[in-house]
């Protein structure tokens, strides 16, 4: 009789495919290392992305910085010295984010996954995004004719 509660392994066949695997991961491991002393030998160094992480982290780190002191000049303010921003204005500003986060998502997917620690406040774009898309349908929702005024 087969005793269910115990489980029979066939233990040839599990250090046979263990063995096979191990040997899969090493040639992937030797692959890697291949390409990247041809990445060397072709551009002088050893990961020629990282210069592009870089280069979209720094860009990313500037707009994130810009992101703070936007809102706080851009935002309408009740005092009548400061006149609301034009509909086209924020279009324009919500294009740009947008442009900005598509290039964000580009840069991590087609150059390097270590862009996701350089990218941390990729959040901050997503909400500065989304505060002008507010603010936008705010401006022209209830103060489109104000506007139109003050243009006319």
């Amino acid at each position: 009789q087969n005793d269910i509660s115990t489980p029979h392994f066939d233990t040839g066949n599990v250090s046979k495919y263990g063995v096979k695997i191990l040997l899969g991961v090493l040639k992937l491991k030797k692959k890697k290392k291949l390409m990247e002393l041809k990445l060397k030998d072709k551009f002088g160094m050893k990961k020629p992305k990282l210069k592009f992480g870089g280069f979209f982290s720094y860009f990313g780190n500037s707009f994130v910085h810009l992101s703070f002191v936007l809102p706080l000049v851009l935002s309408p303010s009740p005092s009548p010295s400061f006149s609301p921003l034009k509909p086209l204005h924020l279009l324009v500003l919500s294009l740009v984010a947008l442009i900005v986060l598509l290039i964000c998502l580009l840069s991590f997917f087609l150059f390097s996954f270590s862009l996701l620690i350089h990218f941390f406040h990729f959040p901050f774009l997503l909400f500065i995004f989304h505060f002008f898309f507010r603010l936008g349908c705010r401006t022209m929702g209830r103060r489109s004719c104000s506007v139109g005024c003050v243009d006319q």
